[in-house]
């Protein structure tokens, strides 16, 4: 765990350092039925001046669990973004692949981001290790945002975002997520199930 530990350090010295092309976030997520310690999680990307190209990587930490990945992205319009990225997972002191693609789309105040995470095993029919967060979003006010989130395997639910309308800029957003449509430990509601996250924006 300790490499991926380092990476997520580098990659935020890295943003530290950023160019004006260059943007990002950082965030820890806490879940309210979880003793485990929070997620840690930052986000890099950088845009090109070419075609709409660009390049973006991603870094998370939690108890147990690592993962560092990057790729290319597109943006074919003002709209619409489409990345693919590999990288790898590190459980213990073992590290296995694992690949990423992601689509963001926004008109006035509405966006959508779509993640999704998977292994070499999903391309065999076995879903264990997808992983998905699906977020669309309105932006009410240059300061809250209303939504909805289905992150697996948490569940789904309604969102809310605060935000600094700054550069850089700092968020908080929380997330009821009473439901759960695969039923990862058997039942399908968690009435007191939420995620908080700590956002900071460059």
């Amino acid at each position: 765990m300790e490499k991926l530990a380092v990476a997520l350090f580098v990659a935020m010295f890295l943003a530290t350092t950023a160019s004006a092309e260059t943007t990002g976030a950082s965030q820890i997520i806490f879940q309210s039925d979880k003793s485990s310690v929070p997620t840690a999680e930052i986000f890099l990307a950088h845009r090109f001046d070419w075609h709409g190209l660009g390049f973006s990587a991603f870094a998370l930490v939690v108890e147990g669990w690592a993962q560092f990945y990057a790729g290319p992205t597109w943006a074919p319009a003002d709209w619409i973004e489409v990345g693919l990225s590999t990288g790898v997972e590190q459980v213990g002191s073992k590290f296995k692949p694992r690949f990423e693609a992601s689509v963001w789309s926004g008109y006035g105040p509405f966006s959508f981001l779509g993640i999704v995470e998977f292994d070499p095993k999903s391309f065999k029919g076995d879903d264990s290790g997808v992983w998905f967060d699906l977020t669309p979003k309105y932006q009410v006010l240059d300061w809250l945002a209303v939504g909805a989130k289905y992150r697996r395997p948490v569940g789904t639910g309604p969102l809310i975002e605060l935000s600094l309308p700054t550069t850089p800029s700092a968020a908080i957003w929380c997330s009821w997520m009473p439901i759960d449509p695969e039923k990862a430990d058997g039942k399908l509601l968690h009435p007191a199930r939420f995620l908080v996250g700590l956002q900071g924006r460059f």
